[in-house]
């Protein structure tokens, strides 16, 4: 897969969200734009 067209990113989450103080962990993402029509998507 080409790297082209992908976004990337970080998500600082709480390790509990019933804990916050438990504190957060860093969750990287990656994206790429969908192709193909609507209904192909899903």
């Amino acid at each position: 897969m080409s790297t082209a067209g992908l976004a990337c990113g970080k998500l600082t989450v709480p390790l509990d969200y019933g804990n916050p103080a438990a504190g957060t962990v860093d969750v990287a993402v990656i994206r790429a734009k969908a192709t193909g029509t609507g209904s192909a998507r899903w």
